[in-house]
């Protein structure tokens, strides 16, 4: 895995082998050539409000039933956000 890898990087963005296994030369290459990336974002999430509970048993037993109402929802519905 290592191997491919490093294959990609140096294709991408013109290293070395020895600049690839230095982490000095890694950070330097990610702080020179930032990439922004979307995150995924689920759309479909139940709506709740803020929540105190005495117990833990009280918390797990609202987290299941957030969890079974997505499930009877069809699961969770992901998307991604503009990077722009």
């Amino acid at each position: 895995m290592m191997k491919s890898f490093a294959n990609a990087a140096s294709l991408h963005y013109n290293l070395t082998m020895k600049q690839i296994d230095s982490l000095q030369a890694k950070l330097r290459m990610w702080a020179e050539n930032p990439r922004v990336v979307a995150m995924p974002r689920i759309t479909n999430l139940p709506k709740f409000s803020k929540k105190s509970f005495r117990s833990y048993e009280e918390m797990n037993e609202w987290k299941r039933s957030l969890l079974l109402e997505l499930a009877k929802a069809g699961g969770a519905k992901w998307t991604t956000t503009s990077c722009e």
